[in-house]
């Protein structure tokens, strides 16, 4: 039994109990067979009894923990999650750890969970966050065979002195306009703006209930940095004025009279 249980498999539970009621059983039987050679007749229907029981006792066992196993109901150790994510918290850029659960399959365990990363990096990046947690929890249990990992953006709080502060869990999200959308609106009143070649380097950010957008124009290389500076402000004031659902517009300059990919961009960012 302690090597099915080191194994955690059903199999060999099932195994140590077929042995262990068949001696505890002739153990029983002999008891009652000498009890009655002994003028005690009563000790043999008892002694069956008492086999009849433990076969029935075992069979409850097996079978329950086996439809659990099957159904999705066996339970995962909590010290194990527990060791999961005291792991996982040790991982550079994880913010947070929930939803952690696990469950058998066989005498393997999965294991999903969500983290919380920054809200403004790439999903190539957060992808590779996860992947990195996934590979540390295979190689640290063996037992473990699959992890299924959902990424989300961490909450933000901005601090008294400017900086912003990586909160470990959000809320719920919101289901806010798609990207696509935000998209297709900030390039129709950017395209209103004659003195604006071109966008390039568009990212929207979700962070909780707000949609902040950053991209950079394409001017011409000819305009000084003041008249630069001031056209990007009036984008963003357009942006801010006419879609109320943004909450932050960050714009880029790019002073070049060709386009990006075929010219070396210097960027500016408007403070």
């Amino acid at each position: 039994m302690r090597v099915a249980k080191k194994e955690r498999s059903e199999v060999l539970a099932a195994n140590a109990w077929h042995h262990r009621s068949d001696a505890l059983s002739s153990v029983i039987a002999l008891v009652g067979v000498v009890g009655s050679m002994m003028g005690l007749p009563l000790l043999d229907p008892l002694a069956g009894v008492l086999v009849a029981m433990m076969i029935l006792r075992a069979a409850h066992e097996i079978f329950f923990s086996s439809v659990h196993e099957l159904t999705d109901h066996q339970k995962v150790e909590a010290s194990l999650l527990k060791q999961i994510s005291d792991l996982l918290k040790d991982i550079p850029d994880i913010h947070g750890v929930h939803n952690l659960r696990g469950r058998r399959l066989g005498h393997y365990t999965l294991v999903d969970f969500h983290i919380s990363v920054h809200p403004t990096i790439t999903v190539s990046a957060g992808h590779q966050i996860a992947e990195r947690a996934r590979v540390v929890i295979l190689e640290t249990f063996p037992h473990v065979r699959e992890a299924l990992i959902h990424v989300e953006a961490a909450e933000l709080t901005a601090l008294k002195d400017g900086r912003i502060q990586v909160e470990g869990v959000a809320d719920e999200h919101a289901l806010l306009r798609p990207h696509a959308e935000v998209l297709a609106d900030v390039q129709r009143l950017v395209q209103t703006v004659a003195a604006v070649k071109e966008t390039d380097l568009f990212q929207v950010h979700y962070w909780g209930e707000n949609i902040n957008v950053s991209f950079a124009i394409v001017i011409d290389s000819a305009t000084s940095m003041p008249a630069a500076r001031k056209l990007a402000k009036e984008v963003e004031s357009l942006l801010l004025r006419e879609l109320t659902y943004l909450g932050t517009v960050k714009i880029k300059l790019d002073l070049t009279s060709q386009a990006p990919s075929e010219v070396e961009k210097r960027d500016d960012s408007i403070p």
